[in-house]
């Protein structure tokens, strides 16, 4: 340790506080460059001490001892163990750091008393040889947990005896009292000013924190230190009992799965960034009426999609019951209607248990008659990969079952995938390169992108792609036009942009402009009729006139026909054409006060006629209430 200290190489540690020498036995040989045993907060004895010291060094790991404040009593006895390290807290002064320091040090350096034990094998090492180099042997620490050291250091930083100072975050922020505002500008800005004068000094800087989460961890580093030791045998202990519990209760898919929900917010994120590629959870009924996901407590929800299977309807859309925004902690839910949207039963939630958003739910109806739920996993808001799965809702006896979640390829799917003439299945898949996350960075970058499956699904592969400079989230949506060329719209800055590919969608034209448009997903389908609808914002500025277009010239050009809804903060059309040419739309409204989503229905012939002749047609008609939305 005293080596890596002089070669300034980086260090890193984890605490010890309990009393079972086990404890050190398993991080002592655990990989880190030192163990960290703390006298100054634990109950631990001097008694325990030794053997710790011996379980950890059996690992070949340094141990390294902080004593209790200003206690010589006890800085005496541990050197005598032998330990590698010795930490002083709470150094304010000179005076203090120099008086703590001499007494690790025999005369004529310091102060230390005469009697070492355990630290020259209890006699079998030669004890001069021990008094000679235990000057340049041993690792001397001060903490810097007061503004006093602060306002001292630069005094403090002429002691050569002194290895390392480390931070002590907590403490210094209680010093100008702000305890455990860590991050705060006033707490940072005494530690960047320590470091600038520990620099100039060449001297080994350190920072101790329980906190483990990688965000944190990268933050403090980030601070240009050498050493940091984190988390604590006791709350690693606790950490992972939880964590195995959870694991238990997810496999289980017990109630306790969402009661115990961890909620995760941009701020707040797990370690593992690779999280997304697990599936998530799905729950059933009951879980509507937990906190976690229920209409009364739901903060925010967005992007829905309505879609006819069974002879019912049923709705999915992204939720959020803890930050209120778009997030991960947002999830995913399904309602079905047995009456043509008058009313909606729950059924499903899909959530994942890690710092996951579950976004862009999409229900969509194959050949096979089968209903699919497609959704989109991003660990935080975008991670840069994403990744489309995919589970099949089926009807059972009393009631309906899901299939296994599948992830189908990286990318958003943002709109209903469609079926070719020749039965194969093409997917519109984006990679926002708007977005671009330093997390994850992969091939077919910023495209908006088609996958094809020939096997009904189980299995896609990419066919190619094009990319609009203007493209924001893309949102690509797709049709198969009547020459079997594939036509396709992007989502832009300010217009809608249109692009052609005459090979299967191996490669497209440029794009072009369609419509000048707000930004803001559309929804695009064929019609049994021959015609195409489209379905999004009738303005270019804002998200309002919610507008069915229709085009009779095989995409070339869409004309306004029926007015849905005229109110502003209305967004994300989806849904579905069935074999009759009834068509199927879901729609947000105000996702973030009223938190409401709305249903539109109507034929082909009242997209002709350019209003709702159709009886059975119907506009404006509320499928979803979120109740605890922002005000304002």
């Amino acid at each position: 340790m005293k080596n890596k200290i002089k070669n300034m190489q980086k260090t890193i540690g984890t605490h010890v506080n309990l009393n079972d020498i086990a404890v050190s036995k398993i991080v002592g040989q655990s990989g880190y460059d030192f163990i960290w045993i703390d006298l100054e907060h634990s109950y631990l004895s001097l008694e325990n001490l030794m053997a710790h010291i011996i379980a950890i060094k059996a690992g070949g790991t340094s141990v390294i001892v902080r004593v209790p404040q200003d206690d010589l009593t006890y800085t005496k006895k541990v050197l005598e163990m032998g330990v590698d390290g010795i930490i002083f807290p709470m150094v304010k002064t000179v005076e203090e750091a120099n008086r703590l320091i001499a007494s690790t040090l025999y005369p004529p350096y310091g102060t230390r008393g005469f009697g070492p034990m355990n630290a020259v094998g209890f006699g079998k090492d030669n004890v001069m040889d021990y008094v000679k180099n235990t000057k340049d042997n041993l690792c001397r620490f001060i903490q810097i947990e007061h503004i006093e050291t602060v306002e001292n250091l630069e005094e403090i930083v002429k002691n050569e005896f002194i290895d390392g100072y480390i931070f002590g975050p907590n403490d210094l922020s209680g010093s100008i009292n702000e305890l455990c505002e860590v991050f705060n500008e006033n707490t940072t800005s005494l530690i960047k000013r320590s470091i600038d004068i520990l620099k100039k000094a060449n001297k080994y800087i350190g920072l101790s924190t329980g906190d483990t989460r990688q965000k944190t961890l990268t933050y403090w580093a980030n601070f240009d230190i050498n050493m940091l030791s984190a988390g604590s045998d006791f709350g690693i202990l606790q950490e992972n009992v939880v964590k195995n519990r959870k694991n238990l209760e997810l496999a289980m898919q017990t109630p306790h799965a969402y009661l115990n929900k961890v909620n995760y917010t941009k701020n707040s994120l797990s370690t593992d960034v690779n999280c997304s590629m697990l599936p998530p959870q799905i729950y059933g009924v009951d879980a509507f009426e937990s906190d976690h996901f229920s209409a009364e407590k739901r903060k925010w929800q967005s992007a829905p999609c309505v879609c006819k299977a069974y002879g019912k309807l049923f709705c999915t859309f992204s939720g959020d019951n803890y930050g209120g925004d778009e997030e991960p902690n947002n999830y995913n839910a399904i309602m079905v209607s047995e009456d043509n949207g008058e009313n909606w039963k729950p059924l499903f939630i899909f959530d994942h248990a890690d710092s996951v958003r579950l976004h862009e739910p999409i229900l969509w109806v194959g050949k096979d008659g089968a209903l699919r739920h497609f959704w989109a996993q991003s660990y935080e808001h975008w991670d840069g990969r994403g990744g489309v799965w995919c589970t099949k809702i089926l009807p059972t006896n009393n009631g309906y079952t899901y299939t296994s979640p599948k992830r189908l390829c990286d990318g958003v799917l943002a709109t209903p995938p469609i079926t070719k003439e020749n039965g194969n299945i093409l997917m519109p898949v984006s990679i926002w390169h708007r977005w671009k996350n330093t997390i994850h960075s992969y091939p077919f970058w910023g495209e908006s992108a088609i996958y094809e499956s020939e096997d009904n699904g189980e299995s896609y592969r990419y066919v190619g792609g094009v990319r609009d400079n203007n493209s924001i989230f893309d949102e690509n949506a797709i049709v198969e036009r009547k020459d079997g060329s594939l036509f396709m719209i992007i989502r832009c800055d300010s217009y809608i942009a249109k692009t052609v590919s005459y090979d299967g969608g191996k490669s497209w034209t440029q794009p072009q402009k369609l419509m000048d448009h707000t930004s803001a997903r559309s929804y695009l389908a064929k019609l049994p009729s021959g015609n195409y609808l489209l379905v999004t914002n009738n303005n270019t500025k804002a998200r309002s006139y919610m507008t069915a277009f229709i085009s009779t010239d095989e995409c070339n050009t869409f004309t306004p026909s029926i007015l849905l809804d005229e109110r502003y903060c209305v967004s994300y059309p989806a849904g579905c054409v069935t074999e009759e040419g009834r068509v199927y739309v879901a729609y947000d409204f105000n996702r973030y006060q009223e938190e409401e989503i709305y249903l539109a229905s109507f034929s082909d012939q009242d997209l002709e006629n350019g209003s709702i002749i159709n009886p059975d047609s119907f506009i404006k008609k509320l499928a979803v209430k979120g109740k605890n939305g922002k005000i304002g």
